[in-house]
């Protein structure tokens, strides 16, 4: 049997404690400090009874440790197609397939997630049918 110590809580509540422990402390006889107590009433949410054994009220403040993951950080300005020419590429190369689904306002990750490759802007740009800013 669990010994609660001599505390001062109504019925209810102290029915509460005893299931608590119960469940929790699976061994035989236990003796049952006060800060056993309260850190049970708290868990339980018994807040007002923790306030009248402490004398104290309780603050609650929002938690220390920082969010995980960390929030990103805002990176700089992607680059963006400014203009685009006219192709000098065969009409019936993969290189010119790609070069269809190029837009003016499009930026560089969506034009990668439409399988546009790094080194197709770079040839694009060199050759001047591509204009980034």
């Amino acid at each position: 049997m669990i010994q609660l110590p001599s505390i001062k809580l109504p019925g209810a509540v102290r029915g509460d404690l005893q299931r608590y422990f119960e469940a929790e402390w699976r061994g035989g006889d236990a003796q049952v400090l006060r800060c056993d107590v309260i850190l049970a009433l708290l868990r339980l949410g018994h807040r007002d009874h923790v306030e009248s054994l402490l004398g104290k009220p309780i603050t609650v403040l929002p938690p220390a440790v920082p969010p995980w993951p960390p929030k990103p950080v805002a990176r700089e300005v992607e680059p963006v197609v400014r203009r685009v020419g006219p192709s000098n590429l065969l009409p019936v190369s993969r290189s010119q397939d790609r070069f269809r689904k190029v837009r003016v306002g499009m930026t560089e990750s969506q034009l990668r997630s439409r399988g546009i490759t790094k080194r197709d802007v770079r040839y694009w740009t060199s050759k001047k049918i591509l204009e980034m800013s």
